[in-house]
């Protein structure tokens, strides 16, 4: 990743790594860099930072906040 700066989920996606969303329970969700750009670039996610995005998002397991979203490791 080197001196990338991931700020925003569409940050991830620009740089060509998928979105890791990962909640308190366990359940781990990806969301794909062409699925972040296909979804969200209608609404204002991709312009909010990391934290705002956090609250907006839920888990489809627990229907929890997720616990932290970054880049996903392949």
């Amino acid at each position: 990743m080197g001196n990338k700066r991931f700020e925003t989920i569409f940050d991830f996606a620009r740089h060509g790594y998928a979105t890791e969303v990962v909640c308190a329970c366990g359940h781990v969700g990806v969301l794909e860099p062409q699925g972040v750009v296909g979804r969200f670039m209608r609404e204002r996610w991709p312009t909010n930072s990391l934290a705002t995005t956090r609250d907006l998002l839920k888990c489809s397991s627990c229907g929890e906040r997720p616990e932290r979203i970054g880049p996903a490791m392949r």
